[in-house]
């Protein structure tokens, strides 16, 4: 599933999390509010964010900001007193070097909790902040149609004709398509913007691929 990022509906840093139980706050320049959340490796730690106002329920991105230099770095992610789910986090050295992990939560409408805890034995991210934005799905193609300029179905040699590809759905998140012919007894080729050049009379078979990869 693609997912386009649209507006952010809550953003929290880890500092000032509702709830916590946390091993160190450290100092970080690189971190939106000048400092990052240690959990670290000893079972028990935890933050959450209790009071996520969300105003339509369903699938919402999550953006976690952090930076972590242990080469083995977990962090497990529970919304709503859910089952936990366990992401594994990308190593990427110290404050100077802040980086985003995505995934994607199901809220409900009204007040949602996010927690993150640790894992006893497992290092876990220094966390910066959470940010949660809208997502909408990837609308995908559906089929396509090939016509000639004005319907035209014949072209005299040498000349040129518009082909024009109609897409469906018409809110396709990518509309654009790929051009392509294939020869038969005439000979032709076309521009990457769907212009048929007739090169010998004969017939010919034009394509539109999309390019969304349906």
């Amino acid at each position: 599933l693609n997912i386009n990022l649209e507006a952010q509906v809550y953003s929290g840093e880890a500092e000032s999390a509702d709830d916590s139980n946390v091993d160190l706050i450290v100092n970080c320049t690189g971190a939106s509010g000048g400092q990052v959340v240690r959990l670290g490796n000893v079972g028990g730690k935890f933050l959450e964010w209790n009071m996520i106002n969300i105003n339509d329920a369903g699938t919402y991105q999550l953006d976690i900001a952090y930076y972590s230099n242990a080469n083995l770095i977990n962090l497990n992610i529970q919304v709503n007193g859910g089952t936990a789910v366990t992401a594994t986090i990308t190593k990427v050295g110290f404050c100077a070097t802040l980086t985003t992990h995505t995934t994607t939560v199901e809220l409900a409408s009204g007040i949602n909790t996010i927690r993150f805890s640790n894992i006893d034995g497992i290092q876990a991210p220094f966390v910066d902040k959470i940010t949660i934005s809208e997502t909408t799905a990837n609308i995908p193609v559906t089929s396509i149609s090939v016509s000639g300029d004005a319907g035209t179905t014949s072209v005299e040699e040498f000349s040129t004709l518009q082909m024009v590809a109609t897409v469906l759905p018409a809110d396709a998140t990518n509309s654009a398509v790929d051009w392509t012919v294939t020869n038969g007894t005439g000979l032709a080729s076309i521009t990457n913007d769907g212009l048929l050049v007739a090169d010998k009379a004969g017939t010919i078979t034009v394509s539109a691929t999309a390019k969304d990869g349906t």
